[in-house]
């Protein structure tokens, strides 16, 4: 149990940049059969399209509300949490802090 301790540090650091590449392939598994099924199923294609046309409005609307509480005066802490969230960029979800 007390060889616990005496870990290397190297040998308990993870690598600071995730490798995110070949994972995106994964968003494939339940898309072709989906295509598949539903290719002559219009309405299915249209509620999908409503979607993604919900997603797109909502992060654009988050983006310019970020950017309007940006410019009010701000207590510090709320302050620094606003300039972090613009000043990562797009995307704030995949940015890495460091």
């Amino acid at each position: 149990m007390l060889n616990l301790l005496k870990t290397p540090a190297t040998n308990v650091l993870q690598p600071s940049e995730p490798d995110y590449g070949k994972s995106w392939w994964l968003v494939l598994v339940p898309l072709v059969p989906m295509a598949i099924v539903y290719a002559n199923n219009t309405l299915v294609w249209i509620v999908l399209a409503g979607m993604v046309l919900l997603f797109v409005l909502l992060a654009v609307m988050a983006v310019l509300v970020s950017r309007l509480i940006g410019r009010a005066k701000l207590k510090p802490a709320m302050a620094l949490a606003v300039s972090l969230s613009t000043a990562l960029g797009w995307p704030v979800v995949f940015s890495s802090v460091r």
